[in-house]
């Protein structure tokens, strides 16, 4: 046994400014094997203990690489439906007039949209009036009613004697605004001209939400002629591979949700909708997956760590070298993988399922590279290597060092 009770910290480091290594109790093994290593000179011991410490901050390092390569893996080797592989993306071949979107798990299709009318707002616009004329509004309270979807609601303003138009439009907008009626009021200025109009539009597009507007106390309304509508409220109409939709908004929701149309103007033609595998974002996540195992793997090796547990993924890389290098992989002398982007591309472009069974799956390289980085990121001081040649004290006092490290590691996550 190892016994001692005074430990000194000298020449010991600090993680940064606010951390200390010594808050968590990591130095305690430490600094005792450091006075211990004085005594009996013992250099084999002294050399771990010093490179033990020193391992404090490349497995700190490595750690934030398992991280981020659990991080990225796990989205890859996930194979339900909202996995990286099954990212879709929806292609319109006249986005001005219908877009498209797809989420993950969208079915692969071809869809034929024509569009007979779009989903609109109802609006009324007022006559022009100029901002600084007297307003010929009534003195005194006025209150109009505007009706929509079953509801009346009576909005009340109130109008100054010699208010001017400018003012008693902006109350009367203020009032309609403040109202919850299902519609919105704005005035449109000319400053070149100081002619002025309101206009009211519906919140929402749909036939149900069109509206009527009139005076009940006063004539707000007629004076100005808002209840003149300039556009009326209607459903979207479609066709979309030989089905009719009616909506009241533009949106249209296809595959249980998973793809979704926006309908902006009518179509003389169909447009044809195909939606498809994100070949970007898959090319994107596998090549960002590979670069945290080429980082993760090359940092525990360059900082002489424990490279067992690299074993696991290093064998599965070189049980699918054939079925990598078809689709533009290769492995190095070091496992670490380089990418051919133009085969790589062709094969994610013409070949998805062979690039999703090289990653995916029981046979597949990711689940193995995704479980090392976890081990690690959950317990990162099984990469720290203990030396089986300097005696069963030395040894003992290095491996609760280790143990330390692990902990405090993890504290500072």
């Amino acid at each position: 046994m190892i016994n001692g009770s005074n430990w000194s910290y000298e020449n010991i480091p600090m993680i940064d400014s606010t951390s200390s290594i010594r808050k968590h109790n990591t130095l305690d093994d430490l600094s005792m094997a450091y006075n211990i290593t004085k005594l009996n000179n013992n250099n084999d011991y002294y050399y771990n203990i010093k490179n033990s410490s020193s391992k404090i901050y490349s497995v700190s390092t490595v750690r934030n690489d398992a991280s981020e390569l659990f991080t990225r893996g796990k989205n890859l080797v996930d194979e339900s439906k909202s996995g990286l592989l099954q990212s879709k993306t929806a292609i319109s071949s006249d986005d001005k007039k219908v877009s498209a979107s797809a989420k993950e798990g969208a079915s692969n299709k071809t869809y034929s949209v024509e569009v007979k009318n779009i989903a609109k707002y109802q609006s009324n616009r007022s006559s022009d009036v100029n901002a600084y004329d007297k307003t010929t509004f009534n003195q005194g309270d006025n209150t109009f009613t505007i009706s929509y979807n079953g509801k009346a609601i009576d909005i009340s303003f109130k109008v100054d004697a010699g208010d001017n138009n400018e003012k008693a439009l902006n109350n009367m907008t203020s009032a309609v605004n403040n109202s919850n009626a299902g519609v919105k009021a704005s005035i449109i200025k000319d400053s070149k001209t100081n002619l002025m109009y309101m206009r009211i539009d519906s919140n929402e597009t749909g036939k149900s939400n069109s509206f009527q507007i009139v005076d009940k106390v006063g004539n707000a309304v007629s004076s100005v002629g808002v209840n003149n509508k300039i556009q009326e409220a209607a459903d979207a109409n479609c066709n979309i591979n030989g089905v009719n939709y009616i909506s009241k908004t533009n949106n249209i929701s296809l595959d249980n949700g998973k793809v979704n149309l926006n309908l902006k103007e009518s179509t003389e033609s169909s447009i044809k909708i195909a939606v498809k595998n994100d070949t970007n974002k898959i090319k994107s996540g596998i090549e960002n997956f590979l670069n945290s195992y080429n980082k993760f793997s090359s940092d525990i090796q360059n900082n002489d760590l424990d490279s067992n547990i690299l074993k696991s993924s290093s064998s599965a890389i070189k049980r699918n070298e054939y079925r990598l290098k078809n689709i533009g992989i290769t492995i190095n002398e070091d496992n670490s993988l380089t990418i051919d982007k133009k085969k790589f591309n062709d094969a994610i472009e013409n070949d998805d399922e062979r690039v999703k069974n090289v990653f995916s799956g029981y046979t597949g390289i990711g689940n193995k590279i995704t479980n090392a980085a976890r081990a690690v990121e959950i317990n990162p001081n099984i990469v720290v290597q203990v030396n089986q040649n300097i005696g069963y004290n030395n040894n003992y006092a290095v491996m609760q060092s280790t143990l330390q490290q692990g902990s405090f590691l993890n504290l500072m996550r």
